[in-house]
């Protein structure tokens, strides 16, 4: 059976700590937005995870907070684009970027096209 991708959370964590996962974890708790939904899941998430103990946070009261980053590959962006990349890492460092359904969105500069050069 293969494990949910809430269980392989935790598993990287442990070999990020060195933790084997033979050895069992007093607590796992986990933070979101449909804790009821996961409840039926917890002896399972606990057996999967080799934890005692499940703890279903709603992610709103947790105190946790969500962080976002944008790492960006020179190397995999057209000729086109590469043209732009220093104008996009500075994009990333201060935030001017936009997780959209398909991937991050960097806004349009004015008088620039779509194509890369300026407006005359």
């Amino acid at each position: 059976m293969r494990p949910a991708p809430l269980c392989l959370l935790p598993w990287g964590l442990r070999k990020a700590h060195q933790l084997r996962v033979r050895q069992p974890l007093r607590k796992l708790t986990v933070a979101t937005t449909e804790p009821q939904a996961l409840a039926a899941f917890s002896d399972l998430i606990a057996e999967e995870v080799n934890v005692k103990q499940v703890e279903l946070l709603h992610a709103d009261e947790s105190g946790y907070t969500q962080k976002q980053e944008v790492s960006l590959n020179p190397k995999a962006f057209s000729p086109q684009v590469r043209k732009a990349t220093s104008k996009l890492f500075a994009a990333v460092k201060s935030g001017q970027w936009e997780l959209t359904e398909t991937g991050v969105r960097f806004p349009r500069r004015r008088g620039c096209r779509p194509g890369g050069g300026a407006k005359r």
